[in-house]
């Protein structure tokens, strides 16, 4: 079973490389796996999530439940440690091009993570939950 591993590269002050773990790297992590299309890695074609298309169905209940089982699948395949704590939020952007999806997870069973994504048609963008 592949999994992305807790490790995220972040550039420090001095121009050196950060090793950020512990909550704030499986967030990263998680928001990546959601961010990427599923089927655009030709050797890795379950990797990602279907996410983004969803954006411009959102108008009934087939809708939410899809995106809450795209993250929960790509919760339960690449971020085992984490769970989806609640409901998940929907919210169509004012010029209708966008969703924000909000969503809290439980990390390691010690932690709770409240994450804001903006999804679009080309991106997966955190609005806040997470530290980047």
């Amino acid at each position: 079973m592949s999994k992305i591993l807790g490790y995220s590269p972040i550039m420090a002050s001095n121009g050196d490389f950060t090793k950020i773990t512990d909550s704030v790297s499986l967030v990263q992590d998680l928001i990546s796996a959601l961010s990427i299309k599923k089927g655009s890695y030709a050797f890795n074609p379950t990797l990602g999530s279907n996410l983004s298309e969803y954006i411009f169905d959102f108008s009934d209940n087939f809708t939410y439940t899809a995106i809450k089982n795209e993250i929960e699948l790509t919760l339960a395949k690449f971020q085992p440690d984490m769970t989806l704590v609640g409901d998940v939020s929907l919210a169509k952007t004012l010029n209708g091009n966008g969703l924000v999806v909000s969503f809290t997870v439980n990390i390691l069973q010690k932690y709770t993570n409240n994450i804001n994504l903006l999804v679009t048609n080309n991106d997966i963008i955190p609005l806040s939950g997470v530290t980047i």
